[in-house]
């Protein structure tokens, strides 16, 4: 049995984004969420672009991957992403579909809703148990920008962006 408990000295905490565009006959989603230690920061970025016609959806860009902790930046009232995941700009950056490219994100409060949470969550993954506790904030936003030349404007995209602790990590595997 393998084990990985946190301790409070690797407490991560950072800010998140997400956002769901709809455009015609395209969908696209995107996550990033930055993570680590103050010395030790780190993002992690995760999109997909998908068109759809009457055999359904093919994917036109996906990937996921670290990203500079520097390429999110934001406050309480709004978030900026601007990054590239091309190969040539990001090495560690996987693409399932597409080459990557510019990414450029800003997400700004709308008041619409906010939101203080504090949970506690176990999940299992074959052999794999992970638990963790967590609080944090998440409230609306309006989003613009692009993901890979996929234009999100404010009346295609719906954004949520926020800040989250995780305040206790438990890892074990079982053979």
């Amino acid at each position: 049995m393998g084990r990985f408990v946190s301790s409070p000295a690797s407490e991560v905490e950072g800010k998140f984004g997400e956002i769901f565009i709809s455009q015609g006959n395209r969908f696209a989603f995107l996550v990033v969420s930055e993570g680590g230690t103050a010395q030790a920061a780190e993002a992690f970025l995760f999109y997909f672009v998908s068109k759809c016609g009457e055999l359904g959806c093919a994917p036109i860009e996906e990937g996921s991957g670290p990203i500079p902790a520097a390429d999110l930046s934001g406050g309480p009232a709004h978030l900026r992403l601007r990054t590239n995941t091309s190969a040539a700009a990001n090495s560690g950056f996987v693409h399932t579909s597409g080459s990557g490219g510019p990414v450029e994100v800003h997400w700004n409060g709308n008041e619409m809703f906010f939101s203080r949470f504090s949970n506690s969550s176990t999940t299992k993954f074959g052999n794999t148990l992970v638990r963790s506790r967590q609080s944090g904030t998440s409230a609306s936003a309006v989003a613009e920008g692009s993901i890979v030349g996929f234009a999100v404007t404010r009346g295609n995209a719906f954004g949520i962006f926020g800040t989250s602790s995780s305040r206790e990590l438990v890892i074990e595997s079982h053979p």
